[in-house]
């Protein structure tokens, strides 16, 4: 899930998404050469590939990620996932995905 985190959104935004400080750190555990740490931790990362996963085009994640998001009072997700606690954030930004999704799948379907 790591690997995935990084590769897909950067390092630089994985990092904010996983609520870790060191830029390293994601990367590491990508890596193997270090464990995540505590039920939080991995419900974040949990969280951010289930994001990743339901968004699914790559180009668009990072994209979803930083930009405004009226789903999420006009915040980008990784402002919400920033400022609120991670008990709140995680929800309320795995569900602006799946709107979003949902709202994509919409558009596209024939009148």
């Amino acid at each position: 899930m790591a690997k995935r985190a990084v590769d897909v959104l950067g390092s630089d935004i994985a990092t904010r998404a996983l609520g870790v400080a060191d830029p390293r750190t994601p990367k590491q555990w990508a890596s193997g050469t270090r464990s995540v740490r505590g039920h939080q931790t991995l419900l974040r990362l949990r969280t951010v590939h289930l994001v990743i996963e339901e968004l699914k085009s790559s180009h668009e994640v990072a994209a979803w990620f930083t930009l405004f998001n009226p789903d999420l009072g006009c915040r980008a997700a990784l402002q919400v996932l920033d400022e609120e606690p991670f008990e709140e954030s995680g929800g309320l930004v795995l569900q602006a995905a799946l709107d979003f999704t949902a709202s994509r799948r919409e558009r596209k379907q024939p009148a």
